[in-house]
């Protein structure tokens, strides 16, 4: 079905002239109506969009070193902050932060 088939479609469902007044926009709201709903009643992929947002700059001070496998940085020449805690981490450029 094309567009112009759904709205004639629309209109004899809804019994509106679309060839006179507020037809066509009437035709064009239930369209609108429909398509909303539809889309709302979804989680379509793409429809919801999750970003990072830095609210702090990002601290580039010493470097880190980290055992293969292992879950404890250690940092030479850095001077992190309680603040920092549950900050994500790049190592070599690799990871989320930018």
């Amino acid at each position: 079905m094309n567009n112009a088939q759904v709205r004639s479609y629309i209109a004899a469902m809804l019994d509106i002239d679309v060839a006179s007044g507020d037809g066509p926009t009437l035709v064009l709201n239930a369209m609108n109506l429909g398509g909303r709903r539809v889309w709302e009643s979804h989680s379509w992929y793409g429809r919801e969009v999750t970003t990072d947002l830095a609210l702090v700059a990002p601290y580039s001070t010493g470097t880190v070193a980290i055992a293969h496998g292992g879950t404890a940085l250690t940092g030479t020449g850095t001077t992190w902050t309680e603040a920092m805690t549950g900050r994500k981490i790049a190592v070599g450029g690799i990871g989320n932060p930018p």
